[in-house]
């Protein structure tokens, strides 16, 4: 989710606010920014824009940079609860996901929102995990609030974007293929001795022939293809084959990307042949 699909979510069911454009002023003020003025008479156009047409602008490291350190969520959430239509709550539930069988409650909502907007507000990435419904029923069940870290890169502004993790492939038992990966350093950070790591799980599937994949420098901006070849074994079924990057300590640098490496594979059986004798 990016700042633009969580804003549009929430906007329609707030009430007492002219335009989007005044919504975002006095969310980033609410959050401790004071980047916008929330004055009605400004024209608010810049910040019209980071919601609204066909392509927002984005949310950049600039504006995210203009949060103080911690952002004040609590703000974030009394802005919201005090704007949020009390008729339309429901609505503004299942805009996010969140179904009907869920009571609701406007305070666990605002709650749950301010904290999608930390994490986007905190992280490098533009687009981060959708969590205002996990953040929703641990709210009503008064559950502590978790480090968002696990939503973030290991390392601070670091960030990737992977071509043909999602490609799915429909191989035969006993069967070996071969799959590539582009990985593009999208962050500030420089990668260096890094490697793919193949997660074993329970159910088991296609392997690595090798299970940990070197991965040569790579500076920002830079791309690199990464190749491994798989083993398909005797099992039918559907299955994602788990990578995941991890530094020199064995630490996953992206655990706010868990599928990002993932393969998809749907086997199918095929006996082996017998000879007569």
């Amino acid at each position: 989710m990016n700042f633009a699909q969580c804003s549009s979510k929430i906007y329609p069911y707030c009430k007492g606010i002219q335009n989007q454009g005044i919504f975002v002023a006095k969310l980033f003020r609410a959050g401790g920014s004071n980047q916008f003025s929330d004055s009605p008479y400004d024209s608010h156009e810049y910040e019209k824009k980071l919601i609204s047409g066909q392509k927002p602008k984005p949310l950049t490291d600039k504006l995210k940079r203009t949060f103080p350190s911690p952002i004040n969520t609590d703000g974030i959430a009394k802005f919201l609860e005090g704007h949020i239509d009390d008729d339309r709550i429901p609505e503004a539930m299942n805009a996010y996901g969140i179904p009907d069988t869920i009571d609701s409650d406007k305070k666990a909502l605002a709650g749950a929102i301010a904290r999608q907007y930390q994490l986007m507000f905190e992280s490098p990435d533009a687009d981060v995990e959708d969590i205002v419904s996990a953040e929703y029923r641990r709210i009503l069940d008064e559950k502590p609030a978790e480090d968002l870290q696990k939503f973030k890169p290991l390392y601070q502004g670091d960030s990737i974007a992977v071509y043909g993790g999602e490609q799915g492939y429909q191989k035969q038992t006993d069967e070996s293929f071969r799959h590539t990966w582009e990985l593009r350093n999208t962050g500030l950070v420089t990668w260096e001795h890094r490697k793919l790591v193949f997660i074993k799980t329970y159910k088991v599937g296609p392997l690595a022939e090798e299970t940990e994949i070197e991965i040569p420098k790579v500076e920002p901006g830079e791309n690199k293809k990464i190749a491994v070849v798989m083993q398909t074994r005797g099992k039918e079924g559907r299955f994602d084959c788990h990578f995941e990057m991890h530094d020199a300590d064995g630490r996953d640098c992206f655990p706010n990307h868990k599928s990002v490496f993932d393969i998809k594979v749907k086997i199918d059986f095929v006996p082996k042949e017998t000879t007569e004798v």
